[in-house]
């Protein structure tokens, strides 16, 4: 009868493989932490802190012709910053309309840029944004406007916190897409890079691609 011929050094490297799967699994990916809360947030200059005290960078285009008709509170998308609304809120702020984008946490010019900040705490911002602003302009209507990953974020506010009621909402491509989505190849390469080398920051550099022709926004 014919015996299965032991290869030497298989089991050694199934050993290690799966060594080095369990310390994968037990790693785990670099978020920021919030909190505690220490007070309410406000909006100082060119400055929005939290109700955490982080400082995020905040922009504002003021309505034309004095006070506005309308507020907008408005998040950008992944990888982007407050700077993605200079043309829409001028044109709106033609139109008699107000408009505060923050840079996101782990985004743009805000504290700990390249960290992912979690979910929980990007939307703790938003609602603390809109009362700030509401503070500031009593009995204005109050739209939230998200683009992309500011879109999300704008979605789970208004699922999860009851005491945010804006006016309205506009969502600009919101990025709607859960990880089931993905597939399992790709959720799972996201998940073992998460958990992996979370240090790594991908960029488009070598990839000859241009997002935009509008060299401005871009710079």
């Amino acid at each position: 009868m014919n015996r299965p011929v032991n290869r030497p050094g298989r089991r050694p490297a199934k050993i290690l493989l799966a060594i080095a799967f369990l310390l994968a699994a037990a790693c785990a990916p670099r978020v920021q932490n919030s909190g505690p809360f220490t007070g309410e947030a406000r909006i100082e200059g060119d400055t929005f802190v939290t109700r955490d005290g982080v400082k995020l960078p905040l922009r504002r285009w003021p309505a034309a012709g004095g006070a506005p008709r309308v507020v907008v509170a408005a998040l950008h998308g992944f990888n982007d910053y407050s700077l993605a609304f200079d043309e829409p809120a001028r044109v709106w702020a033609a139109r008699g309309i107000a408009t505060y984008a923050i840079d996101q946490r782990g985004f743009g010019a805000s504290p700990r840029a390249g960290l992912w900040a979690g979910s929980d705490a990007m939307i703790d911002d938003l609602a603390a944004l809109a009362q700030a602003i509401a503070r500031r302009h009593p009995g204005v209507p109050l739209f939230l406007v998200g683009d992309s990953m500011g879109g999300a974020v704008v979605l789970s506010a208004l699922a999860e916190r009851g005491d945010l009621r804006p006016a309205g909402a506009l969502l600009i491509a919101p990025a709607v897409w859960g990880r089931e989505y993905l597939g399992p190849f790709r959720s799972g390469f996201l998940w073992l890079a998460a958990h992996t080398v979370p240090w790594f920051r991908a960029t488009a550099e070598g990839l000859d691609i241009k997002p935009s022709d509008n060299i401005e926004m871009l710079r």
